[in-house]
């Protein structure tokens, strides 16, 4: 990434990333690969989870439910969460921060 730099530090000791050089409008300067990406789309598609959206409309379909998408994506990370180690995802997950909701 020539024209980034990571790590960087900003006021306040925050870390992020900045760039080095101006980056030119529609010049692509990263990429992701599709398999790094959490989507609707690809949990939709899961070969488990695909079978319980498509069993409970009332919840995980656009005319039915505002906040489906959402909802989507919840069950996505609590199923990688059931599969601990077994998980592709098990670092980026463990790397959550454990938030305590009071009752």
């Amino acid at each position: 990434m020539p024209k980034l730099q990571y790590p960087a530090t900003f006021e306040g000791g925050l870390i992020g990333t900045k760039i080095t050089k101006d980056i030119l409008h529609r010049e692509v300067y990263l990429y992701v690969p599709y398999k790094m990406i959490i989507s609707v789309q690809n949990t939709q598609e899961h070969e488990v989870l695909k079978a319980v959206i498509d069993a409970h409309p009332e919840v995980f379909n656009e005319d039915e439910y505002e906040s489906w998408e959402f909802l989507i994506l919840t069950l996505r990370l609590l199923y990688e969460k059931t599969l601990g180690k077994e998980s592709y995802w098990y670092p980026y997950i463990n790397a959550l921060p454990n938030v305590q909701f009071a009752a």
